[in-house]
């Protein structure tokens, strides 16, 4: 797909979001299994994205570094990675951002993982 993508000049205009709310805790229970966590991730990638960006802070797995020594502690709202694509992307008005896609948003400081605005 991505040879295709590149022949016919789509790749540089291309974003792909891809984000989850699920997680798992660091260690094992006692059950030895995982218990249900409290963080996500979210990936961005493509042509129109800035390469070999690490774009939150990186809290690491040591214990103390943990939420309540348990999960990876958040350190991001997803929200901040979402708005920049649907808003300087896929051109989503900020009204509408702010108003019907992801209402009370607006607070969230933005990441911007996009090169530049896609036209």
């Amino acid at each position: 797909m991505h040879e295709g993508l590149l022949a016919n000049s789509t790749w540089g205009r291309t974003a792909v979001l891809v984000a989850t709310a699920f997680a798992r805790e660091a260690d094992m229970n006692g059950n030895q299994g995982t218990d249900s966590g409290t963080e996500g991730a979210a990936w961005v990638l493509g042509g129109a994205v800035k390469a070999g960006q690490l774009l939150i802070p990186w809290p690491g797995l040591a214990k103390k570094e943990r939420f309540e020594g348990r999960g990876l502690r958040i350190t991001t709202d997803l929200l901040a990675v979402m708005r920049p694509v649907l808003a300087d992307h896929l051109m989503v008005s900020r009204r509408s951002l702010d108003r019907d896609v992801l209402p009370d948003s607006a607070h969230v400081p933005a990441l911007d993982p996009l090169r530049s605005k896609v036209v």
